[in-house]
């Protein structure tokens, strides 16, 4: 829920400044958003696996 939240966000944000339909900056922003949440949890569980990070 909090991802759908924030894509939203920068959805709309980036619908703004690049004045286009509503759907495609939404489907930017979540795929943005995902990408991030993504790169995170792959830095998280490699902290986990080798703590010497």
């Amino acid at each position: 829920m909090i991802t759908i939240t924030i894509s939203g966000i920068v959805g709309a944000v980036a619908g703004v400044l690049a004045d286009t339909e509503w759907q495609v900056s939404f489907l930017a922003g979540y795929a943005g958003t995902d990408f991030i949440e993504s790169l995170y949890k792959i830095k998280i569980g490699q902290r986990l696996s080798n703590p010497k990070l």
